[in-house]
């Protein structure tokens, strides 16, 4: 099957799994949503070093997101206590935050197509970003 059917398969798959939540709480009760806006998975340099994943708060509230895990299916990262994503803010993770050398459990974003996820703290899906193949320093805006 075509890549994109493959992965509308796995997405349709974890989205039954995890019952997925259009929104989130932030600590104030407010509802948000917090998304992944874009991912640059083919730096010119070095790789995994210099990837990274973006994350977007379009809410007028901050949001604390400790806890909260990114996952490509395979590896997962854990953002640390205290991790506040700003009102109207932007967030970028590094490859070196969350594939660390020596770590087997890290993300790995495919330059030939891939996905990434978000999860709250509590496991709930969040949202979701994925591409076919990708340019170096091309970067990937992901569709909401």
């Amino acid at each position: 099957p075509e890549i994109a059917q493959v992965y509308t398969q796995e997405f349709e798959k974890l989205w039954e799994r995890f019952k997925v939540e259009e929104t989130q709480k932030t600590t104030t009760g407010v509802s948000v949503k917090v998304i992944i806006s874009a991912v640059l998975p083919n730096p010119s340099g070095l790789e995994p070093d210099e990837e990274w994943i973006e994350l977007y708060n379009p809410s007028d509230v901050p949001v604390d997101i400790s806890g909260w895990r990114l996952s490509d299916g395979e590896g997962i990262y854990v953002f640390p206590q205290g991790t506040i994503l700003p009102p109207k803010g932007t967030l970028r993770v590094y490859g070196r935050q969350y594939n660390p050398t020596g770590y087997s459990r890290g993300l790995y974003l495919s330059n030939k197509g891939d996905e990434v996820y978000l999860f709250d703290a509590s496991g709930n899906f969040v949202d979701r970003c994925f591409w076919g193949k990708v340019r170096s320093d091309e970067v990937v805006k992901c569709n909401h």
